[in-house]
This record gives C-alpha cells, structure tokens and sequence, in this order.
C-alpha cells in the first residue's frame, strides 16, 4: 500500500494476524482505532464494522476527508494476542 492519498479517495487498511508458529490465525477479536489529523478518534469492530477476507485476513474501506497525516492501529484480542500501528499521508488539494 502507498503511504500517500488525495483527499476523497477510499483507503483500505488491512491487518494479517498469525498464531505463535507464524500460522494464519483468527483473534477472538478485532479492533481498528483511526486517528485523523485533526485528531478525531474513530473505533471500528469485528464482527461489525471490519471485513474477514480469510483467515487471520481483515480490512477496512476509510473514506478520506481531511489532508494530512493519518494513523491506524488493528489490535487482536483472545485467541491471537497482536497489534500493529502505521500511518499514511494525505495531500491537500491545490484546486479545491
């Protein structure tokens, strides 16, 4: 994935989670926590919000809104104990 985006595109973020043995595994749960510039905090859920593309596989569609720098955190609880923390930019528009 880029690192980079122009306000209103759609950013898919993903995570993979594996077991101790580096095996695609399922946590019990998962949790998305997104940080936008504007320090807005937004907390998404699986089940609910998050989409499982297979197993230890799962992403979220974010619609951008807003230039500058965005952070996510997926966190997995109960069976698969893991998280990971990254971040992408978004450009402001010289039109808009």
């Amino acid at each position: 994935m880029s690192n980079f985006y122009d306000c209103g595109d759609v950013v898919r973020v993903t995570a993979s989670f594996t077991d101790i043995s580096s095996n695609p595994a399922d946590p019990t749960g998962v949790t998305l926590r997104v940080k936008q510039p504007d320090a807005t905090m937004n907390v998404h859920t699986y089940p609910g919000d998050i989409t499982k593309d297979g197993t230890g596989i799962y992403h979220f569609d974010l619609s951008i809104t807003e230039s500058g720098d965005w952070y996510y955190r997926f966190e997995g609880t109960g069976a698969v104990q893991a998280a990971a923390e990254t971040l992408f930019h978004v450009y402001r528009s010289n039109v808009v």
